[in-house]
């Protein structure tokens, strides 16, 4: 499925730094929820979701400028790289009876990246 999302990896730690991600396919929270599963897979000795992981365990992942440079995408996922957490953000479009629209980035949910992989892998796309 089509569902276009972004996913910041960012940390407290200048160092780091923040990298953004596109990914093209299956990005609703269950399809995400895999995409995280897959790169803990590949996570290696610490066992952390980092961008570098995310990239080894999902070969459709790309390095992108931004959340906002993609105008097409339905989900914005914030990763606390430090604190393994995520911040889900869901797309909303609010259509005027004079044909024009509003759009907003609403809060979905906050859970450490275990948790969320526990909650919504293996479910089905609404």
């Amino acid at each position: 499925m089509a569902t276009r999302a972004t996913y910041k990896f960012s940390s407290k730690s200048a160092r780091d730094g923040e990298v953004f991600i596109y990914n093209h396919w299956d990005n609703y929270p269950a399809g995400a929820a895999e995409h995280f599963f897959q790169a803990l897979v590949h996570a290696g000795e610490y066992g952390l979701l980092r961008a570098e992981s995310f990239i080894r365990g999902n070969d459709r992942a790309e390095i992108t400028e931004s959340h906002e440079i993609h105008g097409d995408t339905e989900y914005r996922y914030d990763i606390d790289v430090a604190e393994q957490t995520v911040t889900v953000f869901e797309r909303e479009i609010e259509f005027h009876a004079d044909g024009s629209y509003t759009e907003s980035w609403d809060f979905h949910s906050h859970l450490n990246v275990k948790d969320f992989i526990i909650k919504h892998r293996h479910k089905e796309a609404a």
